[in-house]
């Protein structure tokens, strides 16, 4: 069994990245753009929980490190209302304890001939 302070490390490292991400993001929807004044940079949170499809008090409580359990789907979805890269997923889904989906796990592509033979000429120049 997990050691309680390890899972609420675990859980304070997922709230910290996921603050992190949304205070980051710098094009905020034109539809949440409205008269009251933007306090904190990025998205808020109940923002993120519409973009996402949760509830604002669930989505505050998973950046508040409490104890909830989100699914796979939540995690990718909320990945997607923050604009997260692929790595960014993969980290998320990394500090929630759920495994990769198959989908996120992707090949390093070839290079090309071009460029293995401009390395193999630049190694063997004077």
């Amino acid at each position: 069994m997990t050691n309680v302070t390890e899972e609420g490390r675990k859980r304070r490292e997922l709230a910290n990245f996921l603050r992190n991400r949304r205070e980051k993001i710098k094009d905020i929807p034109k539809s949440f753009l409205g008269s009251s004044r933007r306090r904190t940079p990025g998205l808020r949170r109940e923002e993120v929980a519409e973009l996402a499809g949760v509830g604002s008090a669930w989505y505050t409580w998973l950046e508040q490190a409490r104890d909830i359990q989100p699914s796979s789907e939540v995690l990718d979805r909320i990945g997607e209302a923050l604009r997260l890269t692929l790595v960014e997923k993969r980290h998320l889904f990394c500090l929630a304890g759920k495994p990769i989906p198959s989908n996120f796990l992707t090949t390093v592509p070839a290079l090309p001939e071009s460029v293995k033979s401009f390395v193999e000429n630049a190694i063997q120049a004077p």
